[in-house]
């Protein structure tokens, strides 16, 4: 019988690589790449930042439509100086990010601790990564998941973790959050959260905090 624990589980950088030699960086440039040999691979990644957030200045994180989508990629056809369709470039946009590697062994840990505790992803995504996280963990198999363009709230601000709190029910200290960042963990760790700092190169710290929390 499940006790009422809740491991959390990041995505980017813990389950998707952000350090391997292809990693969500090179796909974003081999992206752009696609359509434009103007700009150099620092260049990419810079202007490729600044189109994250919106005319009100909202990352795309916070934003859940497919309207917001559209006005991503137009900023991005702007400051590229390039002409892509919205249906072409959403679908190179997952077909160079789905080359990117996960850590599957850390899916398949997070997934054999379902008996014993309830398990959740938390994860800053845009609305047309949500595709290839499913993918990847499938997320019908998780007892809770918190995306935040869904949430219209991101990590590391207080608010998104107080709503998972709320929606999870519990006391802090029955929820462990695993992320491979910094200012994440020490948000959680001020709200009384237990937390794993770790990436998915780092499985065996993952089990070990992991088992001795829900033990």
């Amino acid at each position: 019988m499940k006790n009422e624990k809740v491991v959390i589980c990041d995505w980017g950088g813990v389950v998707e690589s952000h350090c391997d030699v292809y990693s969500v960086f090179q796909s974003s440039i081999d992206l752009i790449k696609l359509y434009t040999n103007e700009y150099s691979d620092e260049e990419i990644l810079r202007i490729f930042s600044k189109c994250s957030h919106n005319k009100d200045g909202k990352e795309m994180g916070v934003l859940g439509t497919l309207e917001d989508t559209y006005e991503w990629i137009d900023r991005i056809n702007d400051k590229f100086k390039i002409n892509v369709s919205y249906d072409q470039f959403i679908e190179d946009y997952r077909k160079t990010h789905d080359k990117i590697h996960s850590y599957q062994d850390v899916v398949e840990f997070i997934k054999s601790i379902k008996n014993n505790c309830k398990i959740a992803i938390l994860s800053n995504l845009m609305l047309i990564d949500k595709e290839r996280i499913d993918k990847h963990m499938g997320l019908s198999d998780f007892d809770y998941v918190f995306l935040s363009f869904e949430m219209g709230l991101r990590k590391p601000n207080d608010e998104i973790y107080l709503k998972v709190q709320e929606e999870l029910k519990t006391n802090p200290k029955n929820i462990l959050l695993i992320d491979d960042t910094k200012e994440n963990i020490e948000t959680a760790k001020r709200l009384g959260w237990n937390t794993c700092q770790a990436t998915g190169n780092d499985l065996n710290l993952i089990k070990e905090t992991v088992n001795n929390f829900i033990k």
